[in-house]
């Protein structure tokens, strides 16, 4: 026999669980040949006695998630896998992708708990897991999480094709296996409120409306750094604060705030309002993040930072910037020289970014989320830590110039939207955007300062609020519907609301 079957034998009769033998399989199968042989085409290949198994081991993983796997579990998966046992090696690996649906189905609805048949012990030692932010299980190089519940997929609503060995259970690669920047998994506990409609209304503040408002400073070793002027806050805050109301009124399940417009009063503000909303029964989102803005860490380092706040007005998260933005010459030139240089230089953002890490957040069973600010949302470290997750949501910070169409922003969400099919909600501040009347085109009012790309894919309507002599949106609201294919799945209608 070969010695990578042998080695296969001995880490199945190791397991101590049915997850662990899980990881096992998934990895034998994922590092041999027998995966070349059916990739690409697998789904086809399986029989009805291959997709019997699903009811058939049900009652015996769930009962084996604490314990030893059951001997007729492990002794089909050492059969499948034997390289003498006389089937071709498409055969074969159809036998093992069999099983692992089998235990992957058992598991069905595990991300809410809401299964009777997983109840008592295995029940609260998984939510414990999760909430310390630890795998279900793991063995050598392979993690096993939950995948977001399948209502956030639905494959053939997504208007491409769709290859998913799993349904119900995501395998993360961990320690040496691990690509991109490192990961710290977060857990809240499912929410019954709008967990499938939260993704239908998105606010979005771009906070900062003219680049007065905002300050450069230029530092050593042609860096830079940005902060809104102190004699601006006070005005800032109000109209933060007045758009939230306007935006409470829409009931959005999620707010987005951008790059750079934040400071700690700020942060302080929304914690506070969101709170007191919170304790007199109004209605909140789910989450904000709020402006980024650069932060000072534990190791007195500069950060780029923003603060995830969720319903109650507590922070859930914080995520900081994990590549520093190089602001290149014709860029600069293209937006009027912000650092008012002559001549203009190359600069990088005197930002900190070791330690890294990209928090994931579990805000419900349906919405994986996470934060990348600006430059880690076109960056492929960022894209190769997330790849493994099965993202359903990406809120995305910017300060950019105007997005428009082609521009990084758009083509980056859309093409994520189509695979791997995650949503993207991407909001700027009028930073770098120069004035733009109301008598412009509603179309651009709204697109020089947003994206949303929702996957299943939607259309986006807009209605912008615009404050009275204000030559930007102060918020916007996107309202998103399914997809029909002869309508555009871009900016569709916008609807102005003056003050």
């Amino acid at each position: 026999m070969s010695t990578e079957y042998e080695n296969f034998k001995r880490a199945v009769a190791e397991s101590a669980t049915v997850l662990q033998l899980f990881l096992i399989v998934y990895r034998f199968l994922q590092t041999s040949q027998l995966w070349e042989a059916i990739h690409g085409h697998w789904e086809g290949l399986l029989t009805r006695d291959n997709e019997l198994l699903k009811a058939d081991w049900r009652s015996d993983v769930v009962a084996s998630l604490l314990s030893k796997p059951p001997a007729h579990i492990t002794s089909f998966f050492l059969t499948a896998a034997n390289p003498n046992a006389g089937s071709s090696k498409e055969a074969q690996a159809i036998a093992l992708v069999a099983g692992l649906r089998a235990i992957d189905s058992a598991l069905a609805n595990v991300h809410q708990f809401a299964d009777d048949a997983i109840a008592g012990d295995a029940r609260s030692a998984l939510r414990t897991r999760l909430r310390s932010g630890k795998p279900m299980d793991a063995w050598n190089d392979y993690a096993l999480y939950p995948r977001p519940s399948a209502a956030a997929y639905r494959p053939t609503q997504r208007g491409q094709y769709q290859h998913d060995t799993l349904h119900y259970l995501s395998v993360v690669p961990v320690g040496d296996r691990a690509l991109g920047i490192p990961v710290t998994y977060q857990f809240s506990q499912p929410a019954a409120v709008r967990a499938v409609t939260v993704l239908d209304r998105i606010g979005l503040v771009p906070v900062v409306l003219s680049p007065e408002e905002v300050e450069w400073t230029l530092l050593p070793d042609a860096t830079y750094s940005v902060a809104i002027r102190d004699a601006a806050k006070g005005a800032i805050k109000d109209r933060m604060i007045q758009a939230l109301d306007w935006l409470m009124i829409r009931e959005p399940g999620i707010v987005v705030l951008p790059e750079l417009v934040g400071d700690p009063s700020l942060d302080s503000a929304i914690m506070r309002y969101v709170a007191e909303r919170s304790e007199r029964g109004a209605f909140v989102p789910e989450l904000i993040v709020c402006g980024s803005w650069m932060a000072t860490d534990e190791r007195s380092k500069k950060r780029n930072r923003a603060l995830v706040v969720g319903s109650d007005g507590r922070e859930l998260w914080r995520q900081d910037k994990a590549q520093a933005y190089e602001f290149k010459v014709s860029e600069q030139l293209a937006v009027g020289r912000p650092f008012g240089e002559d001549p203009v230089i190359e600069r990088t953002e005197a930002i900190a970014i070791y330690p890294r890490r990209i928090v994931i957040h579990d805000l419900n069973a349906i919405l994986r989320c996470a934060v990348l600010i600006c430059e880690d949302f076109q960056q492929q470290p960022s894209m190769d830590a997330l790849t493994p997750w099965d993202m359903t949501l990406l809120l995305v910070p910017i300060m950019n110039a105007a997005i428009t169409k082609g521009s990084w922003p758009e083509s980056r969400a859309y093409k994520l939207a189509d695979r791997p099919g995650v949503s993207s909600v991407v909001v700027n501040s009028a930073t770098l955007v120069p004035p733009i009347s109301p008598a412009s085109s509603q179309q651009a009012l709204a697109e020089q300062l947003a994206r949303v790309a929702g996957s299943p894919r939607a259309n986006v309507d807009w209605e912008v609020y615009i404050p009275q002599g204000a030559d930007h949106p102060s918020a916007m609201l996107a309202e998103l519907t399914p997809f029909t294919p002869s309508e555009s799945s871009g900016v569709d209608d916008i609807e102005i609301v003056d003050n």
